[in-house]
């Protein structure tokens, strides 16, 4: 006859509060893998994956449940955009290094995306050149291999 403080036992699920060291989302603003997944139109798979990299934050636990934050969501749009203008996966996580110093420093998801759209164009600016680069040194290679081989 005695109820339990087991919010995992009546089948319903927890309102998360938060908990020391966690993201400071209001209970409102956490949504679950499914929930998250529907937001940034991305597999489960994936999400998951992207964790396991690095490249986004782990969830906040509540029990057994995870929640995702704001932030959650402006990471993999972050993410998926940057694959769409042709970054690696490699290249995005050095890319994405810088942010957690912004956070550190208490900037919002909505400052760190700021900084981002600032940063892109001077990232794909770069990414460009490399690639150029890449591609002369190539042809300068192919040019020396073939007055190598006609000089034989």
């Amino acid at each position: 006859m005695g109820t339990t403080s087991d919010a995992g036992a009546t089948g319903s699920t927890p309102s998360p509060a938060p908990s020391p060291g966690s993201a400071e989302a209001k209970p409102e603003e956490l949504l679950t893998l499914e929930e998250l997944t529907t937001r940034v139109g991305m597999s489960v798979r994936n999400v998951r994956f992207y964790t396991s990299k690095g490249l986004v934050p782990p969830p906040i636990r509540r029990g057994r449940s995870g929640f995702y934050t704001p932030d959650h969501v402006s990471r993999l749009e972050l993410v998926r955009e940057l694959q769409s203008h042709g970054f690696t996966l490699s290249a995005i996580e050095k890319y994405l290094a810088a942010v957690p110093e912004y956070k550190e420093a208490g900037a919002s998801a909505e400052t760190i995306r700021e900084v981002v759209e600032r940063i892109k164009p001077l990232s794909i600016a770069s990414l460009v050149s490399a690639y150029e680069q890449a591609m002369d040194e190539t042809r300068r290679e192919r040019i020396r291999a073939r007055a190598e081989r006609g000089s034989k």
